[in-house]
């Protein structure tokens, strides 16, 4: 995301004022950042390397990641999480600030927006097929799961005023599932480790 003025000014505001608790959640973003979200972040060894290279004159100068992302703690039982694409900032609920799932959940909202604003549909399209591709072997009923997770009712009930929880979400979701050890399903929520 190019840095531009409309978000310097209430990142800083966030900057100077951050709590103890919202230092520590930026961290552990950061963290999650490098480890997690290299095919997000289109850097180089990632999913899309090939394609990247292809194109790179459109990623030149185009910079994702983190850095102009505020972070709030907040005491609020309506949800774990909640990332508000309007305002670049994401909400953890003080009760999920330090459970990794809650916090990557919404970091996948974040890293898919980025890759919505700065490039054509090709480039997410492309991450969903290089998802599915490494994830098919490791996953026996993976195509299964997807249509369960897509089903019109199933969808549009959990997913209702929830934000997008797409293909491509559901794809990460299971992607940090496997590399967290975590059962399936338990980035994405929404009772689908169950």
């Amino acid at each position: 995301m190019e840095i531009n003025e409309e978000l310097s000014k209430p990142y800083d505001e966030w900057w100077s004022n951050r709590t103890p608790e919202e230092y520590e959640l930026q961290g552990l973003c950061f963290d999650c950042e490098e480890e997690y979200f290299e095919d997000m972040l289109l850097k180089d060894g990632s999913l899309l390397n090939d394609i990247i290279q292809i194109v790179s004159e459109v990623t030149d100068g185009i910079f994702l990641g983190i850095d102009k992302l505020r972070l709030y703690i907040v005491d609020n039982d309506d949800f774990n999480g909640c990332f508000y694409r309007s305002e670049n900032k994401i909400e953890i609920n003080k009760k999920y600030a330090t459970d990794k799932s809650v916090i990557l959940h919404e970091l996948i909202h974040y890293y898919e927006n980025q890759l919505e604003e700065q490039f054509e549909p090709f480039i997410r399209e492309l991450l969903v097929l290089e998802l599915y591709n490494k994830l098919l072997p490791k996953i026996k009923d993976l195509r299964e799961r997807i249509f369960k997770h897509c089903e019109l009712y199933s969808y549009a009930e959990t997913f209702k005023g929830n934000g997008n929880h797409g293909v491509l979400f559901f794809l990460k979701s299971l992607d940090l599932d496997i590399r967290c050890d975590y059962p399936l399903g338990t980035v994405c929520g929404y009772d689908r480790d169950k």
